[in-house]
């Protein structure tokens, strides 16, 4: 999975959006309580009817993205639920959620992810 592709590029993918949430305290934001500087994830899938979490990918909306797309608020990013999305950004080998993903780790009690790879951080959102 780790050579699968490359954080030079960037990429676009396309699908449903299942889940949102914050991200919380994490290292990125040196574990801030601010909910300003958590990163708003989306978990897109290919299609619109979800079979588990463990079968999307992972998409990064970060404090600097949001500052770049003033509308990219909490209230705009939850609404994306159940909506078809193309999305730009780079990407990211979150080497910390190995244990998470499916394609390192498909015998895990607990799958969160179909790859460590990431959209992070996500430069644009299109609404199909």
């Amino acid at each position: 999975d780790e050579k699968l592709f490359s954080e030079r590029n960037a990429a676009v993918i396309e699908g449903f959006v299942q889940a949102v949430e914050k991200g919380g305290p994490e290292s990125s934001n040196c574990h801030s309580k601010n909910p300003d500087d958590w990163d708003y994830y989306i978990y897109l899938a290919k299609d619109d009817k979800l079979r588990t979490i463990g079968d999307c990918a992972i998409l990064a909306v970060t404090p600097a993205s949001r500052k770049l797309n003033l509308s990219w608020n909490w209230k705009y990013i939850k609404g994306l639920q159940g909506k078809r999305l193309r999305v730009t950004g780079w990407m990211l080998y979150n080497y910390t959620e190995t244990r998470k993903s499916y394609d390192t780790n498909p015998y895990a009690l607990r799958v969160e992810r179909r790859t460590v790879w990431e959209l992070h951080p996500v430069t644009n959102i299109l609404v199909n």
